[in-house]
């Protein structure tokens, strides 16, 4: 895991010299900043790897918006 986190590392740096496009190259510095967030679950087995079960936990709501136009009544 240690040369995958060192690769991501370098492959943000890289970006963030990005010349070209602003937007690449904010997001590679915004996610060089907050690095250790990314690792998150692999330190703590309580952290899930997906989002799925919040997800699926917040379906019914979303599908409810949806049909009713967001109108209870």
């Amino acid at each position: 895991m240690n040369r995958l986190r060192q690769s991501f590392i370098a492959t943000l740096q890289r970006g963030g010299r990005l010349r070209l496009d602003g937007r690449t190259k904010r997001k590679c510095q915004h996610l060089l900043t907050r690095e250790t967030m990314c690792w998150t679950h692999i330190r703590n087995p309580v952290v899930p790897l997906t989002n799925n079960l919040a997800e699926r936990e917040l379906r019914s709501y979303v599908i409810w918006r949806k049909l009713s136009y967001a109108v209870q009544s």
